[in-house]
């Protein structure tokens, strides 16, 4: 409604008292932001969550210390105002957050910007590389492996990612736009090459057919459609994406 009301507005002449407007004085007091300490959070999912349930579950599960308040801004966009820093950062350095398995892409909003028109396209995850043999486990090979997943955020701490227990742990700053990759051909120095595996600790829902994230297959609708083939048969994508060591 508000987006054909502005191209509405765009194609017609403004009358000289409406062109006139309003002149803001150069005193005119200033408001306290609304929006201080805050995350915007826009939730991947095809239909509208209910706002309640998603604002009780999550001042459960985080139970910042010195509170916090959840605010609507559109469907499946929210505020988080917090009354304290270290809640805020403390939320941010716990993602990624779900709420009913859907994706929550929380970033923090600068002072004076509009909460609506926040581009949410990213969110960490961490993934395991599975297959890289052991000589290769290497700061440089963590970072080439990243560039081509998304963004490697752990540059500082290079022994994190050095797992003995036959995969690499990257944490990868993800576009939540593009397909999940469930593996890459390594090119080996040797002119050989490997292709290695790709796992998702606490995957939210994605669908089985594109891949990407806030998806979901409904067969029930698909399966009326001519030449139907159950794509649970042949999908590309499986929960087999998941990594369930750490209890995703």
């Amino acid at each position: 409604m508000e987006g054909s009301l502005l191209e509405l507005g765009s194609a017609l002449s403004l009358t000289e008292e409406e062109d006139e407007g309003i002149i803001l004085p150069r005193d005119l007091p200033r408001v306290s932001d609304p929006f201080a300490l805050s995350l915007v959070g826009r939730l991947l999912s095809p239909h509208p969550v209910n706002f309640e349930a998603l604002s009780h579950t999550f001042q459960n599960l985080l139970r910042p210390a010195k509170g916090v308040n959840v605010r609507r801004v559109a469907d499946n966009r929210f505020c988080f105002v917090f009354n304290h820093v270290v809640d805020l950062r403390r939320t941010l350095a716990l993602r990624s957050w779900t709420f009913d398995r859907n994706l929550l892409i929380l970033q923090e909003l600068s002072p004076g910007a509009d909460p609506e028109s926040v581009l949410l396209d990213w969110c960490p995850f961490f993934i395991r590389v599975h297959g890289i043999p052991y000589r290769y486990r290497s700061t440089a090979i963590a970072r080439l492996t990243g560039a081509k997943l998304g963004v490697w955020e752990d540059e500082a701490n290079v022994e994190d990612f050095i797992s003995w227990s036959g995969a690499l742990r990257l944490r990868i700053l993800l576009d939540v736009n593009l397909p999940l990759k469930w593996a890459l051909r390594l090119r080996l120095p040797d002119d050989h090459s490997l292709v290695v595996r790709l796992t998702y600790e606490r995957l939210p829902n994605f669908c089985y057919l594109c891949g990407r994230l806030g998806h979901i297959q409904r067969l029930r609708d698909l399966q009326f459609a001519d030449g139907f083939i159950d794509p649970s048969v042949h999908a590309p994508y499986g929960p087999w994406l998941r990594d369930n060591s750490f209890g995703g």
